[in-house]
């Protein structure tokens, strides 16, 4: 959402840049994705200037999700899975992950999920729901 607004850079917090962001983005991008190895896109690193049509897309597609409370991943709810869904890979300005971004950083998951003592999110979403049904309700009339 702060992306939607004022444009910016986004990278997970155990992710680096292999290049400089000046060289990476250059003058002209609106935006720029990243694809993993599959060649699929990933939400690890976001770059977009305010108000852009594909971040719109995907922020409508995750409200959605979270309002039907139908899917049971995160990866799917507001993941990597969302943006795979709603944009087309050959639409929107992407480099593969090696050229851009790399994630990964911390080979010790506490660290990683210092906030999160019960463990990654792939494995907490196995023993509680991903939304609760007071969210999801909650702007219901």
């Amino acid at each position: 959402l702060v992306l939607q607004v004022h444009g910016g850079v986004y990278l997970d917090i155990d992710a680096h840049l292999t290049w400089p962001l000046g060289r990476l983005l250059g003058s002209d991008r609106q935006s720029l994705f990243i694809r993993t190895k599959r060649g699929d896109l990933s939400n690890y690193f976001i770059a977009s200037q305010p108000h852009s049509p594909q971040l719109d897309a995907v922020i409508r597609a995750i409200n959605a999700n979270i309002e039907a409370n139908t899917l049971e991943g995160v990866f799917d709810i507001t993941g990597p899975g969302v943006f795979n869904r709603v944009l087309d890979i050959d639409g929107v300005n992407s480099v593969l992950y090696r050229y851009a971004c790399t994630q990964g950083s911390f080979t010790n998951e506490y660290f990683q999920y210092i906030d999160k003592p019960q463990g990654k999110w792939n494995r907490e979403q196995k023993r509680i729901a991903v939304v609760g049904e007071s969210i999801a309700w909650s702007r219901r009339p």
